[in-house]
């Protein structure tokens, strides 16, 4: 399941593009939710309080969230941090030829979870294929881990001065433990 965002200043001036993306979303077999682009006419008569339950309802019970970019916007931001924040893998798609500068935020964020992907509507079809079958074969499963005292202390340590999760850090040692012994 899928939360698809964009800026609404986005959405004015490049919708074809947006639809386009949704439409390769929906080829994928992939269930939207909360299709707020194609169902914007309704929309307009929500007030700000059911937009943000919808949404983050949606976010909330999403697998992905795909979100478009180009255009600077703070709720679009919220609703990638919010999503990073439960664990939900982010595609940020960003057209070079309409986003000249590159957010200082997305480049910034050291999200395991936030992905930021270059696009033209060219290779649109592919790049949304090849991503949704890598974040499906990549996606995580909880499971749990009882430690030692010593164990989690050493584990705390060196993911804070490396400012990962203990989660990322251990999947990163099993993952390069993996890669030597096999």
């Amino acid at each position: 399941m899928i939360f698809f965002t964009c800026a609404s200043t986005f959405l004015k001036r490049h919708k074809k593009t947006a639809l386009q993306i949704l439409s390769l979303l929906d080829n994928q077999n992939c269930i939207v939710l909360h299709d707020w682009v194609r169902a914007r006419r309704k929309q307009r008569f929500l007030n700000s309080s059911s937009i943000y339950n919808t949404a983050t309802s949606a976010i909330k019970h999403s697998d992905l969230l795909v979100a478009e970019v180009s255009f600077p916007s703070t709720s679009v931001g919220e609703q990638i941090a919010y999503a990073s924040s439960l664990g939900i893998q982010v595609m940020c798609l960003y057209d070079k030829k309409i986003m000249k500068t590159k957010s200082r935020y997305l480049v910034g964020t050291k999200s395991e979870f936030v992905n930021l992907i270059e696009y033209n509507r060219d290779n649109l079809d592919q790049l949304i294929r090849t991503t949704i079958y890598s974040t499906i074969k990549n996606s995580f499963v909880k499971f749990n881990f009882i430690s030692t005292v010593r164990l989690n202390t050493l584990l705390s340590q060196e993911s804070k001065k490396l400012r990962l999760s203990k989660s990322h850090l251990l999947r990163s040692i099993l993952q390069e433990w993996f890669e030597r012994n096999s």
